[in-house]
């Protein structure tokens, strides 16, 4: 579930309205309900931050920028993330590295989980 964060004397967690409805899908999907996320990132005190009008400029901004290889289209999610990523300043934390490349030439580290513990122990 965790896609990014940020680092302040400690982590905050933050989450892409579009990693919340992804979550949200995989819960659903195992039977559990919306409360039961709710529940858990009330635990992680983990915030979730919404689709603006100015998020979806900097996500297409990078899409006309990066599309070349990796089109809009196809993608349109991962540049919502990134973006909102971009927009914190914060380290994107995922799997998916791949998806992301675009944003290390924004100067936002990209990072797998375990990369992510393993340099911040």
């Amino acid at each position: 579930m965790l896609e990014w964060l940020r680092y302040t004397g400690r982590f905050d967690i933050h989450a892409s309205i579009i990693v919340y409805a992804e979550t949200l899908l995989w819960y659903k999907t195992l039977g559990l309900t919306r409360e039961e996320l709710e529940d858990e990132l009330r635990k992680l005190k983990a915030s979730i931050k919404n689709l603006d009008e100015r998020l979806a400029d900097m996500a297409t901004d990078s899409a006309l920028k990066y599309g070349g290889s990796f089109p809009f289209k196809d993608h349109a999610r991962d540049y919502v993330i990134g973006a909102t990523a971009l927009d914190q300043k914060a380290t994107l934390i995922t799997y998916n590295t791949q998806h992301f490349e675009w944003l290390a030439k924004e100067g936002i580290a990209v990072k797998t989980p375990e990369d992510f513990v393993a340099e911040n122990l």
